[in-house]
């Protein structure tokens, strides 16, 4: 694997040298860089100065680290030369609809949130539990939601994988023995 020759890598490819284990293996490494680009705070998040932000980039490596491995197997392994073509591809419509779903329960848990929060209340014990909820549920929401859309996508993801390695199983089944080979031998 070449991880900085990017020359190399392709002349590789076009020679169609690269295997389709080393194809899932560079999804894989590109998959956890960004995760961890993404929760340096060197680039664009400030998640990971929060202990919340450090156990959150460690929970989507490790569902990343598995639902690449599940979605591999499921769509055929080594025998899928197309893995990284049908998992780039099922990335924007997965990308799209769970996101919209997740994060939209997200948004109106947060609206509701802000509804109750900017009520009056009779109790001071009310009061402190929601001033205490509202120093922590925002973090704890968005840990939840960037969990269960990581999940979601690789569940999913692996659905469809198996579904593609099934229908070309069925479609192109391999070659029987006609009994005639064996006589002609």
């Amino acid at each position: 694997m070449y991880v900085l020759n990017a020359r190399r890598l392709a002349v590789d490819l076009a020679h169609r040298r690269v295997s389709t284990r080393d194809k899932a293996y560079y999804l894989l490494i590109g998959w956890v860089l960004f995760i961890a680009i993404g929760y340096s705070t060197l680039v664009f998040s400030n998640a990971s100065r929060t202990w919340i932000g450090v156990f959150e980039a460690f929970m989507i490596t490790v569902i990343a680290l598995f639902g690449v491995q599940s979605c591999y197997e499921a769509g055929g392994g080594d025998d899928n030369d197309s893995f990284v073509v049908d998992f780039t591809c099922l990335l924007v419509p997965l990308t799209i609809k769970i996101y919209i779903i997740v994060w939209g329960l997200y948004w109106l848990f947060a609206w509701g949130y802000h509804a109750l929060v900017g009520m009056s209340y009779e109790s001071e014990g009310s009061a402190r539990l929601v001033s205490y909820l509202s120093r922590h549920a925002g973090y704890l929401a968005a840990l939840a939601a960037v969990m269960a859309s990581q999940a979601a996508f690789f569940l999913r993801m692996r659905v469809h994988m198996a579904f593609i390695a099934s229908t070309r199983e069925t479609s192109n089944p391999p070659m029987q023995p006609t009994g005639q080979e064996a006589a002609g031998g």
